[in-house]
């Protein structure tokens, strides 16, 4: 899904947050999607609906991270790629 700037804004005020959190909170979220799938957890990054707990949190510089499963998988795909550059086919 695309992340546009100014659908931010409107979160933002509603939630009192700055829309620059909204909108890297929501840009980490769906970077995640793309190289981990479209499943979301219960919790970190990944869940479904960030809670204005999570972006007051953000604001303050405790941002919401993704699980070291989560993490495994991009490193994994991010690593696939390069090698994919490189001529040696992804792991399965």
């Amino acid at each position: 899904m695309p992340v546009f700037a100014d659908r931010a804004q409107k979160p933002a005020d509603d939630k009192s947050i700055s829309p620059r959190v909204v909108l890297g909170l929501a840009m980490a979220h769906e970077l995640g999607h793309r190289l981990i799938g479209p499943e979301h957890q219960a919790t970190g990054i990944m869940v479904k609906d960030l809670q204005l707990e999570q972006f007051r949190r953000a604001q303050q510089g405790i941002r919401p991270a993704f699980s070291t499963e989560q993490a495994r998988r991009m490193h994994t795909w991010l690593q696939g790629e390069t090698l994919v550059e490189k001529g040696v086919p992804p792991p399965p």
